[in-house]
């Protein structure tokens, strides 16, 4: 199966691996006999990151559901008009996930309810009364940050550049919200650990701010793949026939598999990867770094003569 494969830098770049099996054995009644030979060969292809996917974990409080969920979607509104007024993100490219009430995490609890719990029972007890308990609730906002290089090293500067732009401007949005700034208000002792408590899960890379990289697989260069990964089947059952002592290799049955796309989701914090359809139907690739890549197996029976 001929074929040409794209010469220029920016377009995409091919790998492939193979290995095979040989049967010694008949084939089924009514097919021609002969030994047969099962060759599995990948085929890839890598593609430059096209944007940057933001994910933003937004949380806000009340003194009840409905005061929470105001207060939630006031700080949604902010951080969507952020991301428009200073990063050019179409309103298309945003989605907020459905928000939920938070469930308490223990670990980041036990990091400051000393401080938390001992300034609301001196409160409690000065006022005379319980302190009453507050209303979390989360929601994952995301958005989608175009991404203009094409050289991997262009593109790599331009992401950890666009980075430290949305950590600057949305950190400090995040940190507003979390309530008084000094110390002496009333819960500013709380807000100013939980600033902290932010900073040093952002730093450590486990913060409210996660970035990803997307790019988008073309039919075109999903037929490349498949063409790779097919003549290296074929090139491997033409040696094992060769070296079996027969003249050639007849394609009995073929199957081919592609890598499902993932993607990163939140469970109040807690990220995890996930089957993604919804890429997987319109050819989009998910990850970590400015190159991404699409693979697809095939697997090819053939009868050796």
């Amino acid at each position: 199966m001929p074929f040409d494969l794209p010469s220029p830098f920016h377009l995409p770049r091919f790998a492939a691996t193979v290995a095979f099996t040989l049967a010694l054995g008949l084939a089924a009644a009514g097919e021609p006999e002969g030994p047969t030979l099962t060759a599995s060969a990948g085929g890839s292809v890598a593609l430059p990151a096209t944007a940057l996917e933001l994910t933003v974990r937004l949380d806000a409080k009340g003194e009840s559901v409905a005061a929470a969920f105001d207060a939630l979607k006031a700080l949604r509104a902010k951080a969507s008009d952020r991301l428009k007024q200073d990063f050019a993100v179409d309103p298309a490219a945003l989605a907020a996930e459905t928000p939920a009430l938070a469930e308490d995490d223990d670990e980041q609890r036990a990091e400051y309810q000393g401080g938390r719990h001992g300034s609301r029972l001196q409160r409690a007890g000065e006022e005379g009364a319980e302190a009453k308990p507050e209303v979390r609730v989360a929601q994952v906002l995301k958005a989608r940050l175009p991404l203009k290089a094409r050289d991997l090293a262009d593109l790599t500067l331009e992401a950890e550049a666009l980075k430290t732009r949305v950590n600057a401007g949305l950190l400090k949005l995040l940190e507003e919200a979390m309530g008084p700034k000094a110390e002496g208000e009333d819960g500013g002792e709380e807000a100013q650990m939980m600033r902290q408590l932010l900073r040093q899960q952002q730093r450590e890379g486990g913060g409210p701010l996660q970035f990803g990289f997307l790019a988008t697989v073309s039919e075109e260069q999903k037929q490349q793949a498949l063409a790779d990964a097919l003549k290296q089947a074929e090139a491997a059952a033409r040696r094992a026939a060769k070296v079996t002592g027969k003249s050639e290799a007849v394609l009995r049955n073929l199957s081919l598999s592609t890598e499902s796309p993932r993607r990163y989701s939140q469970y109040y914090g807690e990220y995890y990867e996930e089957p993604d359809a919804e890429a997987a139907a319109s050819g989009e690739l998910r990850g970590g770094g400015v190159e991404l890549r699409y693979h697809v197996k095939v697997t090819a029976t053939y009868v050796l003569k």
